[in-house]
């Protein structure tokens, strides 16, 4: 997908697979939630999601993607949550449903995956199975 000429108008700005050090399962991702996550990137839409969190909490936030990272075999969403400035990952496993949003998404204006990634923000974990 990184390919110039691919179509997905995703570069390396937006879109990045990182080798794997931890010792992670590969997680489940509801069919049609990386399909949905990739539209809205690419198209820089909304999306509407269910996210259930790591408390086991369920929320359906509208959220503003930001740029996608798998790192091993798991995959993460850099994101706004609603109206919020805020930057997050949300893990695609954790996404129990999904649609492309109506309203353009909001572009972070201080985001940069390559210092997400240098200041450790992509990683997670002790190094354990999960």
């Amino acid at each position: 997908m990184l390919e110039p000429d691919s179509g997905t108008g995703l570069d390396a700005s937006r879109l990045r697979i990182l080798s794997d050090n931890q010792r992670l399962q590969p997680a489940a991702i509801r069919d049609g939630a990386l399909a949905d996550v990739l539209e809205a990137l690419t198209r820089a839409q909304t999306l509407v999601i269910g996210y259930r969190d790591a408390a086991d909490k369920l929320t359906r936030p509208v959220i503003h993607p930001q740029a996608l990272l798998q790192r091993g075999p798991r995959v993460y969403l850099f994101a706004m949550k609603n109206d919020e400035a805020l930057v997050r990952m949300y893990a695609l496993h954790r996404i129990t449903s999904s649609a492309l949003g109506s309203e353009p998404a909001r572009q972070a204006a201080d985001f940069d995956l390559d210092r997400e990634i240098r200041r450790g923000n992509a990683d997670s974990g002790t190094g354990d199975r999960y």
